[in-house]
């Protein structure tokens, strides 16, 4: 359907683009059953001493009007994100806020239930067939957008350290995104660099996507964005947790975000399917709340963020598809 529904892209994205397509449409279903299984797998230790009574009750009771107020702040990430790669993308390649909006829903809805490879290519082959910018303009901006957001995760842990007793699992984890973060930043300098040294036209062209590090304003704000994506995100699980009657300090909510957000790196499973809730459970274990209510609230945060995140994107993609087909004779 994204093919059917895309500017031609070019030919070396073709074969990358036809697996995301594949993945989407459920053709590769050895490997969803797979994921789902290793998924199953994550969550049978998590729910195994769980009264599932207890669990459907605490599901129930859950307030309408705070899952609303989660789902709006989880929806906000989309705009800002929107944002964001305006800011990144080089001034001459600069683009309306409206011909971004469906790269990013798309990208985003993408990103979050294929593997992590196939949704960037995604995002990628949406930027190029909508003539936003190239193919190695759309790895150069996804680059750089990687290094906002591990400047976002480092003080999201540096923020959760200094408010609350914080488990060394998520001290190494943080550690890493340090690093991983570091090293994609040195990398772009270092083509950038070589641009400049005189290394040749193929370097001058990777060096003039990445304009927008070498704008200290122009990169703090992407940065600042990407600060506001975890305040948002740190909003809707404020108020999943309200919704169920849950009352944590906000280094404590702050902690469960650290923990949801790094498992949500390992993608295997669809929608990140186990890990979250796994992290999510983890971690309200720690604060001394009942394994039930802690599943529940796990469960209601993964749904109220999958919600408006992958349906913007599911929606958009069934809408193009039938103007589509109204425009066929």
């Amino acid at each position: 359907m994204l093919i059917e529904a895309a500017k031609p892209v070019p030919r070396r994205l073709q074969r990358l683009w036809q697996r995301a397509h594949e993945h989407l449409t459920m053709r590769r279903w050895l490997w969803w059953i797979v994921a789902c299984a290793v998924a199953t797998a994550l969550l049978v230790p998590t729910f195994a001493r769980i009264e599932f009574g207890t669990l459907v009750h605490d599901l129930r009771r859950a307030d309408a009007r705070w899952l609303a107020v989660a789902v709006v702040a989880n929806f906000l990430t989309l705009p800002l994100m929107t944002a964001q790669w305006q800011l990144l993308l080089p001034r001459d390649r600069a683009a309306p806020f409206r011909q971004l909006w469906p790269c990013v829903a798309v990208g985003m809805a993408s990103m979050n239930v294929l593997p992590a490879a196939a949704g960037h290519a995604v995002a990628t082959g949406m930027l190029a067939s909508r003539g936003v910018t190239t193919v190695r303009g759309g790895v150069s901006m996804l680059a750089l957008e990687q290094i906002c957001e591990a400047v976002a995760k480092v003080l999201l842990v540096a923020f959760v350290a200094a408010l609350v007793p914080m488990p060394v699992v998520l001290w190494r984890i943080g550690g890493l995104v340090f690093i991983l973060g570091g090293l994609i930043s040195v990398g772009a300098v270092w083509i950038s660099r070589r641009a400049t040294g005189g290394g040749g036209a193929k370097w001058r062209a990777w060096s003039a996507h990445l304009e927008s590090l070498w704008s200290p304003r122009r990169f703090s704000l992407a940065c600042g964005l990407s600060v506001l994506m975890k305040v948002a995100a740190w909003f809707a699980i404020d108020a999943v947790q309200r919704s169920v009657g849950i009352s944590l300090s906000p280094g404590q909510t702050a902690l469960v975000l650290a923990a949801v957000t790094f498992a949500s790196m390992i993608s295997i499973a669809p929608g990140g399917l186990g890990f979250f809730e796994l992290g999510a459970v983890a971690s309200y274990r720690l604060f001394g709340i009942a394994a039930p209510q802690a599943a529940a609230v796990s469960i209601l945060i993964h749904v109220a963020f999958l919600l408006p995140i992958v349906g913007t994107g599911y929606l958009m993609i069934l809408g193009r598809a039938v103007l589509t087909m109204r425009q066929r004779p």
